[in-house]
């Protein structure tokens, strides 16, 4: 059986975990010198033995068997540096990942050559290495209609540059693309200004979605000044949203309606990572994690029922709905009895990440 058993899952916060090589191999020639080293940007380490680790781990599942297995059997164990695990690199083993988890769809986004694009690359360079990714991101993914590659339009190099961008990862195979969270720049114009409106219609001609990963553009702010910065003019009662169809129906202004989106995505990403991490052999989130003394409910991980019941006793008051326990339920009961654990760090996430235990808080 695979992860997603009965459910459709389509799977769209997917990263690769690429070697310091990846943009390169990618790289036109009329790029190529203009693409700055994965070791230059900063935001995230690169160990070099974390690479050669990867390499090494490759070469052995392909080559052994047994391996494979080993890794097949621990696939959803999140405790192992991301280049060490299965699909992180290779594009044969994601499509093979793909089939143990039984997804759908799975929309792949870059990790680390996001940031070596959109914290070592500027100007002409940046252009440059972000075609180059949405490229290198299409050739990972064209071997199967399942992969879809998402790709980076940065905006901030003005309407026409991030057109011509857009257009050409279209044309080199892309599914989408990921979009600034915002503009940083108070000064600078909105997203949503109407010299953008062309990237907006690209993606409208086409029927497909755009994507916003939370501060994507590097600089993240939240509410930033040049949301109103749109070309259009402001109520004279206030409000953020600009006069016309949005104020005339009581809605906010788009860019703090992404603010919103993201922040309720984010908080639901912090809460599975910080609840799961915290009960494993990880400690990426260090004082960040969530204290939770599992030890008394391992016992009750071997009938999920019970188990769910006595977490929402904890967490809910013994409220929960059936859509809610059914869907919990089926999730639970995905992880093997013998992981005790992840089935009661589970449960909590199930509840605690649900509509109805944040109208109760």
């Amino acid at each position: 059986m695979t992860y997603a058993a009965h459910r459709r899952i389509i799977d769209v916060d997917s990263h690769l975990f690429v070697l310091e090589d990846f943009l390169h191999n990618a790289a036109r020639p009329e790029h190529l010198d203009l693409v700055p080293s994965m070791h230059a940007q900063k935001g995230l380490a690169v160990p070099q033995a974390g690479l050669d680790r990867g390499r090494e781990l490759l070469a052995r599942r392909q080559s052994d068997p047994a391996a494979m297995a080993k890794f097949e059997a621990a696939l959803m164990d999140n405790t192992k540096s991301g280049w060490s695990r299965l699909g992180a690199f290779d594009p044969k083993e994601r499509s093979h990942t793909l089939d143990l988890l039984g997804f759908e769809m799975q929309w792949v986004l870059p990790t680390y050559s996001f940031h070596q694009t959109l914290h070592a690359a500027h100007g002409d360079a940046l252009a440059a290495t972000s075609t180059t990714l949405n490229r290198a991101m299409a050739n990972f993914c064209a071997h199967d209609p399942r992969l879809k590659a998402v790709g980076y339009i940065p905006l901030n190099l003005g309407p026409q540059c991030a057109k011509a961008i857009m257009d050409r990862g279209f044309d080199d195979g892309c599914y989408t693309f990921l979009l600034p969270t915002n503009e940083p720049n108070q000064d600078s114009k909105s997203d949503t200004h109407p010299d953008f409106d062309p990237i907006w219609a690209g993606f409208a001609e086409r029927g497909i979605p755009a994507g916003i990963h939370v501060a994507a553009n590097g600089d993240y702010n939240p509410v930033s000044p040049s949301f109103k910065n749109n070309g259009k003019s402001e109520l004279a009662l206030g409000g953020d949203a600009p006069a016309g169809e949005l104020s005339d129906q009581g809605l906010v202004s788009p860019e703090m309606q992404i603010t919103n989106e993201t922040t309720t995505a984010s908080v639901n990403d912090y809460l599975a990572l910080s609840i799961y991490i915290r009960n494993s052999n990880a400690t990426t989130l260090g004082n960040q994690a969530i204290r939770i003394d599992i030890a008394p409910y391992l016992a009750l991980s071997g009938d999920p029922e019970v188990l769910l019941q006595r977490m929402a006793e904890k967490l809910t008051g013994g409220v929960i709905s059936s859509e809610l326990e059914a869907e919990a339920l089926a999730m639970i009961n995905t992880i093997p009895q013998d992981q005790p654990a992840f089935r009661v760090t589970e449960a909590i996430h199930q509840i605690v990440s649900s509509v109805e235990y944040a109208l109760i808080e």
